[in-house]
């Protein structure tokens, strides 16, 4: 199991997958702004992150890049609402691992995580 860093501003979505992922083993630690996300993740050793794009203070590819520049390897899935048709192919190119549009189905997100635990890529 997993240290996931998830960065989502919606509270209840926040409590929602928080819960979720914590049922499945995994520890979760929240940020709720870009900020906080960029000092956790430079505090802690987060094995994966979750980061929502729509932040209330600093864009979410910002802070994408800002984690890259911190750790190159570790596993990041942006997780978001944004509709933009260019989305996708623009946070893949700043590092990001993988991409899911909200809703999502959660057990594709769980199989993500699961085949990043095992060293592969879903």
């Amino acid at each position: 199991m997993s240290k996931i860093l998830l960065v989502e501003d919606e509270k209840r979505f926040i409590k929602y997958l928080q819960q979720y992922l914590e049922r499945l083993g995994n520890t979760v630690t929240i940020a709720e702004t870009g900020e906080d996300a960029i000092n956790l993740f430079s505090e802690q050793n987060s094995e994966i992150v979750i980061l929502d794009l729509g932040l209330p203070d600093i864009d979410g590819e910002v802070v994408l890049e800002k984690i890259r520049k911190v750790n190159s390897d570790v596993p990041i899935v942006v997780l978001t609402g944004n509709t933009d048709p260019g989305i996708k192919e623009r946070v893949i190119r700043l590092g990001a691992t993988e991409y899911f549009q909200k809703p999502c189905r959660l057990t594709d997100l769980a199989n993500w995580i699961a085949a990043v635990e095992k060293g592969g890529t879903a």
